[in-house]
């Protein structure tokens, strides 16, 4: 009956662990981000407003390029200063919709020219009308970059949103209308280059779901990554003077506990050994040769009962201590005579 339940227990577990699998397998869904046009925005610099304009990308291998963005624009006598650009964007397959109770990841990879500080460079990313008048921000962007010569540098971006009871829904427009924009706040550049993008639905299972997909995604960015993370951690000296701090604090422990231990041999080599005299005496006669007592010989060469001792200095404790001991061990040996010893020579067998 019991090999029965175990058996049974076992094919459940199985069989939950592997319905779970399935659900989430048929859970994700992949999908390709295409870019119908990208919007400059140029701040005014001698009047009140700034200027919008749109790009149309041209498309070479799934590339979406916008090139020759002007650094100034001058239009009727007024000026204007490249501030950010937005590509705009939606799921090849897809509408851009949220169903709830799933996280979505999107990854871009941007390519951008004449850029001297890729450090200072900002992005955003959410939702907007076909417009880009009402431009909703969703998730935070993380992105690594590295450079190709001293100017042009590539961008790997990810974001990733979780729909729960705090997405705002309800301010979104509608599927059919709605784009995805990625916006790119940086220093002028004459072509920005969108080589890659895609979007990862996923089932949200548990309340982790979130957190383990913004760490999938930073996982399959490029080993850029884990360049951008090298690049965080101290130089070589500042490791090494790390090391040597932790490496003095185990040899300062290491020795504190040798000379604690070199005190303790020292104690016992200098120590005289205990002495136990057992009480003697002639039952007929009724004479006591010696009395029960244990003692030790003190430095000056004489017997010292312990139960003589009352004030004695820090050497004395351990004696105290031994003292101590000698009872407990008596108590344990009375103990277990009372009950194990006298139960087996009570048995008739235990005498043949």
């Amino acid at each position: 009956m019991r090999n029965t339940r175990i058996i049974a227990a076992f094919v459940f577990a199985t069989t939950l662990i592997f319905t779970l699998c399935l659900s989430s397998s048929a859970a994700a869904l992949t999908d390709t981000l295409y870019c119908e046009r990208g919007v400059a925005y140029f701040q005014p610099l001698n009047s009140s407003s700034g200027k919008w304009v749109d790009y149309t990308p041209s498309i070479s291998n799934s590339i979406f390029t916008f090139s020759n963005l002007p650094n100034t624009l001058v239009e009727n006598n007024y000026e204007y200063s490249f501030d950010f650009f937005a590509f705009l964007l939606y799921p090849n397959s897809n509408l851009v919709e949220f169903t709830d109770g799933y996280v979505y990841t999107y990854n871009f990879t941007i390519r951008s020219t004449r850029v001297a500080t890729p450090a200072l460079t900002n992005f955003e990313f959410g939702v907007t009308d076909a417009s880009y008048n009402e431009a909703i921000p969703l998730a935070d962007v993380v992105y690594t970059y590295d450079m190709t010569g001293s100017s042009t540098a590539t961008y790997y971006v990810t974001c990733t949103v979780n729909v729960d009871n705090t997405f705002p829904a309800s301010t979104l427009p509608s599927p059919t209308d709605a784009y995805l924009y990625l916006r790119i706040a940086s220093e002028w550049s004459d072509t920005f280059q969108l080589r890659a993008s895609n979007m990862t639905m996923k089932k949200a299972v548990g309340e982790g779901a979130y957190y383990q997909a913004s760490i999938d995604a930073i996982e399959n960015l490029p080993n850029t990554e884990y360049d951008f993370t090298l690049n965080k951690m101290p130089d070589a000296d500042g490791t090494v003077e790390v090391i040597k701090g932790q490496a003095d604090d185990i040899t300062s422990e290491l020795n504190l506990q040798l000379t604690n231990a070199l005190g303790v041999f020292t104690g016992i080599s200098g120590e005289e050994p205990l002495i136990y005299m057992p009480k003697m005496k002639i039952p007929i006669l009724n004479l006591d040769i010696a009395d029960y007592t244990a003692g030790y010989i003190s430095q000056d060469g004489y017997f010292r009962p312990l139960d003589m001792i009352q004030d004695m200095d820090d050497s004395g404790q351990a004696i105290l201590g031994i003292n101590l001991a000698r009872h407990f061990l008596q108590l344990v040996f009375v103990f277990t005579f009372a009950t194990v010893g006298i139960e087996k020579m009570l048995r008739i067998e235990w005498w043949f």
